[in-house]
């Protein structure tokens, strides 16, 4: 009797909240119901704690972290230790681009250097109002305030983040004893992060945080924002008054850990006239280093040019980077001139080698070291154009494989996700946190929950199917990634092709935002040429048994192709790959490894069973393992499902069970017959809800696809309202009677409108968020659902898949 009373207030508390999504019958004394499935619309809240909100690279890293969290939906706060007062003038541009974010931005008014034991409780009166599922602290007095703050309050996750290789002093004495109080207070950290593998090797070193609770996790960079421009170029030396001059560029404050008379030093032995040295920020040391060029004569050569904020000019603007700190972490400065094509000159600090390669993109020289320095600005300085040109080329590509902010961001969310999952009692969109009663008795019916399920296998466990014969209503969404495979045939890569592949790229992360704030799980079938790095990588993978098609223009290994991703984004693409694969729910699936087409004259079973073990290799070799299938073209071949079972697929899309939509040979469907009953039956209802039954215990399992996505068009833009309506008819059905509907497009079909079709994709899951909060709908990917067969089946299959290796 107690346990069904704890179940009934809990139903009656998440109903209030609209947060219940559904219970069901499935206790095995058949005594009591359990709960199911909470599914929860709340969206995330987090706080960040920062020491002071200056102008240094920790600080802009912090609001690009907030700004792209509020942007997937997360409640964000900032909190301010010093006062607003204490704060420089330039801070009051960060503060304002939070506020335009409607990020709220607070202080608690402390006093540069003066301990305030205040400070705790007022942070913990902000704590108890704001609710935070996750609190992230930056720099070292943030950290060591929300460690000290958890003594007093609860927080769900609390992680903090360091910014420097070594914590730095204002009066430049000894920092051991930092280091020893981030020891003693490691007990109420989730975790630690630091920004480069320099940083994270002495921090273990020195004992300062444990391996096993520290993460590396690097800056991010737009390295969209953040390109090489020949027109701001030109534009910002004329304005400069610079001629031919070589222009050298350092970004950065003018403290003592820059160490610029190094930089002087280094000027001085190299002796040269015909180059310029512009040194973007300011700092208390301004007017000591300004005395210092004029002793050494050096005036004529080096400008100080204040705090900017034109500094992607001035970067477009320079023909080389350099700095001659001795102390760094992973400075933001040298990030943004990577990726604007700049060649760099630094000294071997911190995570300075991380971002410059030496004798790739730049040169790393000891630090304190005049000579040294000078070598290198003198090395790089007669180097022609088009070796720098290179170096330029090689760091940009460096900085977009490891620093773009879209992959910074999937660490971010990953790590948040992974502190959530594992705390004892998550704050659920800001749950009380005082209710230690009612908080033993949400995890007591959690465990009962576990409990129904724990007899399932892992693969039905983790996306909480019942085991009843009733099954809930599933949206399940593909996606055909191609980029150029998918067209080649039909289209040259011209430059309106390249433009709308390039548009496509750029949207696939604003459509996984939006997958994330829906929880929307989906398939991306991907073609397996994308997964090479290079094209000799593509070529290493070529299978021996190739489809001799009738129609030579669709043999794809005569495709022209480019040395790698950066030469050729249209052919190559395992940066995207990587960025999808990250995000939670996103399944990476088979499109074969050519586009290859099962119903074309010229080819047979024996070339597709190569195709598809060259798929499957070419994947794994980048760390992927590939459980559902999509037919190109929709030319479902049933002869050659046993082959994608020996493969170890668990799932294939299956046709639409209509006429119009029945596998054939690509020039049978764009028969215009055919091309006009599929348009029609987007907008009409001409053959019903095609919605489809869960599959039954057989491998692969066949998951019937229900609609095709149709993407904007300026001509049936008017026609909107009844493709909605179709799809919401169909959903509709689907989650009352327990069915799947199962959306389909290709991503590259969004490019030409990004804006319009977004917003119709937004309007189809809102529609699903409402179907899963008044049926309980769930949304899978293809493997999810094919996890749902059963484990014998299961284990015949990748037993015959092991035999058959």
């Amino acid at each position: 009797m107690p346990e069904c009373i704890l179940r009934l207030l809990q139903c009656l508390r998440y109903r209030r909240d609209s947060s219940l999504v559904r219970y069901k019958s499935a206790h095995q004394d058949r005594r009591t119901d359990v709960l199911e499935n909470i599914q929860t619309n709340q969206p995330k809240r987090i706080l960040f704690v920062v020491t002071i909100l200056g102008v240094g690279g920790a600080e802009l890293q912090l609001v690009r972290l907030a700004t792209e969290l509020r942007a997937r939906g997360w409640r964000v706060c900032v909190v301010s230790l010093v006062k607003f007062e204490s704060m420089v003038p330039y801070a009051q541009r960060s503060i304002h681009q939070l506020e335009q974010q409607r990020i709220p931005v607070l202080s608690l008014d402390m006093k540069r250097g003066v301990p305030d034991l205040g400070a705790v409780f007022r942070l913990r009166s902000l704590i108890r109002s704001f609710r935070p599922d996750v609190v992230h602290c930056h720099m070292y007095h943030a950290n060591i305030l929300g460690r000290i703050a958890r003594l007093f309050c609860r927080m769900p996750v609390l992680i903090c983040t360091a910014h420097n290789y070594r914590e730095a002093s204002r009066r430049g004495g000894p920092t051991w004893h930092k280091e020893l109080i981030y020891r003693a207070t490691d007990i109420l950290a989730d975790y630690t992060t630091i920004i480069c593998n320099a940083a994270s090797n002495r921090y273990v070193r020195v004992g300062a945080v444990p391996r096993k609770k520290l993460r590396m996790i690097p800056n991010g960079i737009d390295t969209e924002l953040f390109a090489p421009s020949k027109e701001r170029r030109q534009r910002t030396r004329n304005a400069l008054g610079i001629g031919s001059e070589f222009v050298w560029l350092a970004v950065a404050r003018l403290v003592k850990a820059k160490d610029y008379p190094t930089l002087f030093g280094a000027l001085e032995v190299l002796g040269r006239k015909d180059l310029v040295v512009l040194i973007a920020g300011t700092g208390p040391l301004e007017q000591e280093l300004r005395d210092e060029c004029c002793r050494r004569g050096l005036s004529g050569l080096v400008r100080f040019l204040g705090m900017r904020e034109d500094t992607l000019d001035l970067y477009n603007a320079a023909d080389a980077f350099v700095m001659s700190s001795q102390l760094e972490g992973l400075p933001l400065a040298l990030l943004e001139a990577a990726s604007v094509g700049l060649p760099a000159a630094v000294t071997d600090v911190g995570g300075n080698p991380e971002i410059v390669v030496d004798g790739v993109t730049g040169y790393v020289v000891p630090p304190r070291d005049s000579a040294q320095l000078a070598a290198a600005l003198r090395q790089m300085m007669e180097a022609g154009p088009e070796c720098r040109e290179a170096m330029g080329h090689a760091a940009r590509q460096h900085c977009q494989q490891h620093y773009g902010i879209a992959a910074v961001m999937s660490q971010w969310l990953a790590l948040y996700s992974e502190c959530l999952a594992s705390c004892p009692r998550q704050s659920l969109g800001g749950a009380d946190f005082g209710c230690r009663r009612r908080g033993r008795r949400e995890n007591r019916i959690s465990r009962l929950g576990t409990e129904v399920f724990s007899h399932q296998p892992a693969e039905v466990r983790s996306v909480g199917l019942p085991k009843s014969k009733t099954a809930l209503g599933a949206l399940v969404i593909s996606l055909d990634f191609e980029l150029f495979w998918g067209v080649r045939d039909r289209f040259a890569l011209d430059q309106a092709e390249r433009g709308r592949l390039l548009a496509a790229r750029a949207g696939i992360p604003r459509l996984l935002d939006l997958f994330d704030e829906f929880s929307v799980h989906a398939t991306w079938a991907t073609v397996g040429l994308l997964f090479a790095r290079s094209r000799q990588e593509a070529e290493a993978f070529w299978p021996l048994e190739r489809p001799r098609y009738r129609e030579a223009r669709l043999d794809p290994y005569r495709e022209r192709l480019g040395a790698d991703e950066y030469e050729d984004p249209f052919h190559f693409a395992p940066s995207l790959i990587a960025q999808i694969a990250q995000r939670a729910g996103q399944e990476i699936a088979s499109h074969s490894f050519s586009h290859y087409y099962c119903m074309e004259w010229g080819q047979t079973e024996a070339d597709f069973a190569a195709d598809l073990k060259s798929a499957v290799a070419i994947a794994a070799n980048s760390g992927y393992t590939l459980r559902s299938y999509v037919f190109p073209r929709n030319e479902v071949n049933p002869a050659y499902l046993p082959a994608l079972e020996r493969a170890g697929i668990w799932a294939y899309r299956g046709n639409e069970p209509v006429g119009d939509k029945e596998a054939a040979p690509f020039s049978e469907q764009r028969r215009l017959d055919k091309r006009a009953g599929r348009l029609l039956d987007s907008y009409l209802d001409l053959h019903g809800h095609q919605t489809c039954a869960w599959p039954g215990r057989s491998l692969p399992a066949p998951i019937l696809a229900s609609r095709y996505l149709r993407s904007y068009h300026p001509v049936f833009c008017r026609f909107e309202p009844w493709l909605l309506q179709r799809i919401e008819k169909a959903m509709k059905h689907a989650a009352q009677r327990g069915e799947i509907f199962h959306l389909w497009w290709h991503p590259e079909d969004f490019a030409s409108n990004y804006g319009q079709n977004l917003r119709v994709l937004r309007r189809v899951l809102e529609m699903f968020a409402g179907y899963r909060t008044r049926y309980g709908m769930v949304s899978l990917n293809m493997a999810e659902v094919a996890s749902r067969v059963g484990v014998t089946t299961l284990q015949t299959s990748l037993e015959s898949i092991n035999e058959s290796a």
